[in-house]
Parts: C-alpha cells; structure tokens; sequence
C-alpha cells in the first residue's frame, strides 16, 4: 500500500508539474480540452534564387516535453531509448502537407519524430552521419523514429544518399493536385517577401514565357512533374518501399490516411476519427492526442501555425485552366508509374 501510495503522489506532482502544456487530468472523461500556443513547425522556406529548400521552423516552434507526457500517461517508468538512422523518411512533396503529416503521425505512440527539417542528404550531407543520427530522436525498442525533408523528394542526389545509409528504409511521400501545389509553393515565396516589406512578380510573370508559353524553367512548376522525381527513387528503392499519400484526401479526412501508414509500417492501428476535430478558424483539422491508464488521462491538442491557410494570391483570368492543360499529361504518366490515380485532371 506505501508503495501504491507513493507512486499516485508522484503523479499527482508529475501532472501539476506539467498540467500547463498537457492537461493532465484524474478521470477519462474529464480529458482537458487545452487550446495550446500555436507550436508548430513551419514548412519549409526558400531562398530567392530557389536553389535550397532551407527550413524556417524555430526553436519555440518545437512541442517540448514529449518524454514527459510519455512519462506521465503512459508509464511510471523511464523507458530506456537508444539513437540510430531513421526507420521512416518523409520525403516530400514540398507543400504537400508534409508538416500536417508528421504531427498527425506522433498522435501515435510508437512512432517518434525529429523536430526542425534536418535537411541532411540535400544540405548537410558533409557533416556526416553521426551528426545526423544525433539530431534524431532516441527511441524505445519498439519506436520507430522519423523524420521529414520535403526538398529530398526533388533534390537529384538524395535518392542515391538515402539507399547508401539505409537501403531498407520506409519512405513517404504526400502529394496534393500538382496545381494546388505550385500556387502554394509560390504563395510562400510571394507572402514572405511581401511581409518583409519586398515585392514579388506575378505568378504569371514566373511560370509562363513573355510569349505566354509555360516556363518550364520555374522550379515551383518543376517541382509539381511528379513522375521525373519518382523515376529517380524507382532506380533506388522497389514500389513497395514507398508510400504515396494523397494529400487532397488528406486534408478532407487525415485519419483514413494515417490508418494506411499504419498497415504500411506494420504499427498497430490506434489513431481513429476521435483524435482530430475540424478547427473552423484555421479551416482545417487539428489532432488530439488522448491516453488513458488506470483513472488517469492526459490529452494534447495539435493545430498547425498561422502560416498554414495563407489567403490565396490574386491570378490572372485563365492562369489555373492553362496550368491544368500542361499537367494533364505529366498526371498520366504519373498514375502509370504509381498504378494509382489520384483524381487529377489527365
């Protein structure tokens, strides 16, 4: 009975402790609803030249104290956790939903995740795989560790890079409508430069020619002709290996496509409907972690940064019917590769 006693007492400490960021609460149906500060991390900024796909995701941005909530309401025990290369690499697409993705994927127990984008096979690849594993997460024997780079999917070298380190590592890739993307690509450059007190061309003036050809040139335009960056991965890694989320369904109902992830790394299925609600501020889902032990529950809730949902920039009459035209047959060839269509115009 001492010993019961003492571990409820240090619970109780444990949970007042942290009761701020986490909502720890005595009874499964009193789970907290905590309305946290915006945490996340942002996607992945650009330079001008849009040569590198450097992150801008700060140090307040990282959710702290996940080994705490671990601790709290899942065990009363310190699990022992060891660092290695990751088991899973979210590779892209860039503006593909890559930041919702991974923070809907930690609402699962045993995959854990690096904070900031490491960039290391495109960026950092000369400091060498110690440093990298050092920025990753240790896990238990029974975690999978992750981490995301949506530059890798378009960046030449890093297919080659990865296999050379892990030739069996799970990989994911988050599409959205090749359009969609490539506005919201550009949009990130256009917003930042105009919040900095900067100007930024047209969309308009960037993909297509003075003529009014397509610009085949613009790297946002490039980097939505899925089927010449998968054609690299498929001359490293077997179908099989790769995962293809559709983004589009994604952002209607993340929780269908995380249950496939979870058949694909072979993780029990834990993560259902209840672990999302519909934000209508933001006008997307949010993600709720909830666990249970004994009378104890502790939840967290998850919402995505100010910078997700940026008002869409102006376009011309006919700009979205032109792009739609040029990508139809870069669709098909895709959805032969994938053997998979994704409802997009072909």
């Amino acid at each position: 009975m001492r010993l019961h006693a003492a571990v409820v007492l240090m619970l109780v400490c444990l949970c007042l402790a942290i009761q701020a960021a986490y909502g720890c609460n005595s009874s499964p149906n009193e789970a907290a609803n905590t309305n946290e500060a915006d945490e996340d991390y942002e996607d992945e900024a650009s330079s001008d030249s849009e040569l590198e796909d450097e992150e801008d995701e700060t140090v307040e941005d990282v959710a702290l104290d996940e080994e705490d909530f671990d601790l709290i309401c899942s065990q009363t025990e310190v699990t022992v956790r060891s660092q290695g290369t990751p088991d899973v690499i979210i590779i892209g697409a860039k503006k593909g939903g890559t930041r919702a993705l991974i923070e809907f994927l930690k609402l699962h127990p045993l995959l854990k995740a690096a904070g900031p984008e490491i960039h290391f096979f495109d960026n950092n690849y000369e400091k060498g795989l110690d440093w990298y594993i050092s920025q990753l997460p240790p896990v238990a024997d029974n975690q999978l560790r992750m981490e995301k780079t949506p530059g890798y999917f378009h960046t030449p070298k890093v297919p080659r890079r990865i296999k050379a380190m892990d030739p069996n590592v799970k990989l994911l890739l988050i599409i959205r409508d090749p359009v969609k993307r490539l506005i919201s690509d550009y949009n990130q450059f256009r917003t930042k430069n105009l919040d900095s007190g900067g100007t930024y061309p047209d969309l308009e003036d960037l993909a297509f020619t003075p003529s009014g050809e397509i610009n085949v040139r613009y790297p946002a335009l490039q980097r939505s002709i899925y089927h010449e960056h998968m054609a690299r991965w498929l001359k490293h890694f077997p179908p099989e290996q790769i995962l293809v989320i559709n983004g589009d369904s994604f952002i209607k109902r993340p929780w269908i496509e995380v249950n496939k992830i979870e058949d694909f790394l072979h993780v029990p299925s834990v993560v259902t409907e209840d672990n999302f609600f519909f934000n209508n501020t933001k006008g997307f889902y949010c993600g709720r972690e909830i666990r249970t032990k004994g009378v104890w529950s502790c939840s967290k809730e998850k919402c995505l940064s100010k910078a997700k949902g940026r008002p869409k920039p102006p376009l011309k009459d006919g700009t979205v019917e032109k792009l739609v035209e040029f990508f139809k047959p870069h669709n098909a060839l895709f959805y032969e590769m994938m053997n998979e269509t994704f409802g997009w115009p072909t």
